[in-house]
């Protein structure tokens, strides 16, 4: 199953739920930020209650949850369109924001959630291997399902089998090296390369 949320992302809007936690973001930063922090939230609560269906239909112990993001966000004002971003994000304390080439716009946060872990013993760790968002795809289907999926009409896959190194703090991520480009079809700025190994 595959739970896509729209928030928080543009338009930065009052989700059909509001909080009364919020409310001092509205005093103290104005409507940008608190429509954000109900989008966070709301976000949260949808979580959990997913997770609460999850374990009353016994499903909890063959599931993983992955949690992540695609880029960090723009701190500063911008123009999206016909939407004016305000700028109150915050990628401290990372150097530069989304669409850049610095990390800000370029490591991501995550987490890892689920009943089938805990076999494994290591929830509550920090992983700061290299990985790449689309290290999942293979992950899920050749680490998790433990299907041995080969279709030719893909094509060549940029994608690692990371499962092992996320299970064990001794294994080495799979994946060495990060090519950095400043935009979407734009020339390569940088190439990282083993860090987090």
């Amino acid at each position: 199953m595959l739970f896509s949320l729209g928030v928080p992302h543009t338009p930065i809007v009052v989700p059909p739920e509001v909080f009364p936690e919020c409310d001092a973001a509205l005093q103290s930063y104005g409507v940008g930020r608190y429509n954000y922090c109900n989008m966070i939230l709301f976000a949260d609560k949808e979580i959990g209650r997913t997770i609460d269906t999850l374990k009353q239909n016994n499903l909890w112990s063959n599931t993983v949850i992955i949690f992540s993001t695609d880029n960090g966000g723009r701190p500063n004002t911008t123009s999206i369109g016909n939407y004016v971003w305000d700028g109150f994000d915050s990628n401290l304390p990372l150097r530069g924001q989304k669409a850049s080439p610095w990390e800000a716009g370029t490591r991501g946060i995550g987490f890892i959630n689920c009943g089938y872990l805990e076999q494994y013993g290591i929830g509550g760790t920090v992983n700061n291997k290299l990985y790449h968002v689309v290290d999942w795809y293979k992950s899920i289907i050749y680490g998790i399902a433990g299907i041995n999926y080969n279709d030719p009409s893909l094509g060549v896959i940029d994608s690692m089998n990371i499962w092992q190194s996320v299970l064990n703090e001794d294994v080495l991520s799979p994946r060495n090296e990060w090519v950095y480009s400043s935009n979407f079809g734009a020339a390569p700025t940088g190439i990282r390369q083993n860090e987090g190994n």
